[in-house]
């Protein structure tokens, strides 16, 4: 939208003293798109990034694990090559707009060495929601 980072914080700080609920899932969504903002080739950045323009649709971003909480290092969703796909087999939770987002930035462990440096162990991938095998959990409200 050319808006500065400074603009989008200033944005986001306004929404909310207005009401955090909404200025988190606003923001939740700008989680799963950072990673595709920085590391996402031009083709990945027009499909997913554009969709969220043109519908009022949302990302999410999963690293949360049970057992793990959100210590990345402690991630135990597996990421796996077959040919030219990846397969991923894990569970994440408390994941914010996870049971409305339109697509999920997912990091899983890419390289199963324990000994293997965080830089050069993790992957991160774009899942649509319709993929298959993709099964979002139950919404959770907490008291």
């Amino acid at each position: 939208m050319g808006n500065s980072v400074f603009d989008g914080c200033l944005i986001a700080e306004e929404l909310a003293y207005g009401c955090t609920g909404i200025m988190t899932a606003l923001e939740a969504s700008g989680l799963g798109q950072t990673p595709v903002l920085i590391a996402g080739n031009k083709e990945q950045q027009r499909k997913y990034l554009g969709r969220l323009l043109e519908e009022p649709l949302v990302a999410a971003y999963c690293v949360t694990e049970p057992g793990a909480g959100s210590d990345v290092n402690g991630v135990r969703t597996k990421a796996e090559k077959k040919g030219d796909e990846w397969i991923l087999n894990g569970q994440k939770m408390w994941i914010t707009n996870g049971g409305v987002a339109n697509w999920y930035f997912v990091l899983a462990r890419s390289n199963p060495d324990p000994k293997c440096p965080a830089a050069k162990a993790f992957t991160g991938f774009i899942v649509d929601r319709e993929t298959p095998g993709l099964t979002p959990g139950r919404k959770v409200n907490l008291i």
